[in-house]
């Protein structure tokens, strides 16, 4: 199974903590597969940016003990917005999740940048988008 979602007009975000994307948010029922989870936005503005999925609020690595650098934000790897000059850049991961339990779950989308005030997907012709598949065992 799975499902997919698309947004825009969100709102830029000042730096220093994860904020979750409202528009992303997803409801999902799950078996208890892995879950691949495409993430696809579009960022602008801050200093160094990244995005991450999270399922209830966790990031969605941490179910199936996934390696996390210890920053606290580059879990899923970083892009520098800063030097973009107000052009968007696409930041895109898609990965395997492992360990998720069965049962009725929020899947969202998380971002974060460590300077600044950053842009996702923040206008009506920038649209972003989260899906994810469960695999069967």
């Amino acid at each position: 199974s799975g499902r997919s979602k698309s947004w825009s007009g969100g709102a830029a975000q000042a730096g220093g903590s994860w904020v979750t994307i409202l528009g992303s948010l997803l409801d999902i029922t799950t078996t208890g597969g892995p879950l691949l989870i495409s993430v696809n936005t579009y960022l602008n503005g801050g200093s160094h940016a990244s995005c991450r999925p999270i399922i209830d609020g966790v990031w969605a690595g941490t179910y199936g003990g996934l390696p996390n650098s210890g920053d606290p934000f580059w879990q899923e790897g970083l892009l520098y917005t800063g030097g973009a000059g107000g052009n968007w850049l696409a930041w895109a991961k898609t990965r395997l999740y492992p360990g998720i339990p069965a049962g009725n779950h929020s899947l969202a989308v998380q971002c974060v940048t460590n300077g600044g005030s950053l842009g996702v997907c923040d206008n009506n012709t920038v649209a972003c988008s989260v899906q994810f598949i469960e695999l069967k065992q």
